[in-house]
């Protein structure tokens, strides 16, 4: 299921897992999926040949994000984060869940910046 939507690129997926978040053991089974789903990617990295798309990794990325946030493991979330804007710098959302991992985090300023960086970002790929 997981990575039939990382292939898709579904943003709600954590939308839909969240209920299962009521029990810890299947938050854990989640986190250790992705996680082992990220490692492998990592260490190896689909070819030009492969049928894996490199944005089935960033949507990963971008659950774990969620995931660690939702958690209030926030720096986590945040380091996450830091790798998939690397990966793709052009996705608006991943600037959204940043504002919205800094708020949670504390951080009061932050979110604005990174808000109105999602919002040129939005501004530019529909002009």
């Amino acid at each position: 299921y997981l990575t039939n939507a990382f292939t898709k690129g579904i943003p709600s997926l954590f939308a839909d897992l969240k209920p299962l978040y009521r029990d810890s053991d299947k938050h854990q089974i989640i986190e250790d999926t992705v996680e082992e789903f990220r490692a492998t990617f990592v260490t190896s990295p689909p070819s030009t040949g492969d049928s894996v798309e490199p944005t089935t990794y960033l949507w990963a990325l971008y659950l774990l994000t969620q995931h660690h946030s939702y958690l209030g493991c926030h720096k986590q979330a945040l380091e996450i984060l830091d790798i998939a804007i690397a990966h793709t710098p052009t996705l608006p959302e991943l600037y959204m869940t940043w504002a919205r991992a800094l708020k949670w985090a504390g951080d009061l300023s932050g979110p604005v910046f990174n808000l109105q960086a999602s919002n040129v970002l939005q501004f530019i790929i529909l002009s």
